[in-house]
């Protein structure tokens, strides 16, 4: 112990960089983002020395990732910007499924820096990309392309949808979001099917878009449709998604039902100790309460 690890100096030195590619992401689990931060230097430093380009390609994504994880969305998108330049100039396409979620990762950056305009053009961007990829795999039938490729690709796609849709969302873009949230809802089907978390959740997010629009019909039937699932498949997020469908209830003046609901939503909560969410249901039981009281004085 005293000389050094034996066993660490018989390592190449590619299996030193991904050594320490392993430490940060442990790191990372264990959110010692410092901790991995050092370790990124470390392993750039010798990926550098060695001119191991996927090497410093993937190193530099993984400090893009950790950066964002700090909050420090500057040194993200520089990094995330220094990485895709990078794959590029080593002949990566431009619409390759890497490239294409890096830059979906800057658009999220974007939208949280409060950078409306490149947030819109970069997922629009994004969403045509993969759109037009997707157009030419379909003409690939000589089997040279693996159907899984060809799933997380449509995938991918489908998860470009619902970041969209998001942001469309968080900025009153109603009609916009729903558009997007329809075609990802209709990928996360087809490909992974109703029983998958992530389609439940689409499901509850378009149903909450659909409800912001008026369209009270739609929306209670989606909603109820995918509380139903979460509950049945002990969904990770059901406290959000029993929410959602509350407030939904909650809308079309179904007091009882809406209250059943969103108590059924605490409970979930309190039992995964999720105070932000249930922060939320108790706002709801709230405006539920003033809006029944309001309901019981104009029936006098």
């Amino acid at each position: 112990m005293l000389w050094g690890n034996e066993d660490d100096e018989e390592k190449t030195p590619e299996e030193k960089i991904i050594h320490l590619l392993k430490q940060a992401k442990l790191c990372v689990l264990k959110k010692d983002l410092k901790g991995a931060e050092k370790k990124l230097h470390e392993a750039l430093f010798m990926a550098e020395e060695e001119k191991h380009t996927n090497a410093i390609i993937y190193t530099y994504d993984l400090m893009a990732n950790v950066a964002f994880l700090a909050g420090k969305l500057d040194s993200a998108e520089t990094l995330y910007k220094a990485t895709l330049g990078l794959m590029l100039s080593s002949g990566v396409e431009k619409d390759n499924n890497a490239a294409i979620e890096i830059s979906l990762k800057l658009a999220a950056i974007y939208a949280m820096q409060g950078k409306n305009e490149l947030a819109v053009l970069g997922y629009e961007w994004c969403v045509k990309l993969m759109e037009e990829k997707l157009v030419r795999l379909t003409e690939v039938t000589d089997g040279s392309l693996s159907e899984e490729y060809k799933a997380n690709t449509r995938l991918l796609l489908g998860m470009t949808l619902d970041s969209f849709g998001r942001y469309l969302r968080a900025n009153g873009h109603w009609e916009l979001a729903r558009q997007q949230y329809v075609k990802a809802l209709a990928i996360s089907h087809e490909v992974q099917g109703d029983q998958h978390p992530q389609t439940v959740v689409l499901m509850s997010d378009l149903a909450t878009t659909l409800d912001a629009l008026g369209r009270f019909a739609e929306a209670e039937e989606l909603s109820g449709r995918a509380s139903i699932i979460a509950e049945e498949t002990e969904h990770p997020e059901q406290p959000t998604v029993f929410l959602n469908h509350a407030g939904v209830l909650l809308h079309q003046e179904n007091y009882s039902l809406a209250e059943a609901m969103y108590m059924k939503a605490l409970k979930f909560a309190e039992k995964q100790k999720d105070a932000i969410t249930a922060q939320e249901i108790r706002k709801g039981l709230d405006e539920l309460q003033k809006r029944r009281a309001k309901a019981q004085i104009a029936a006098v």
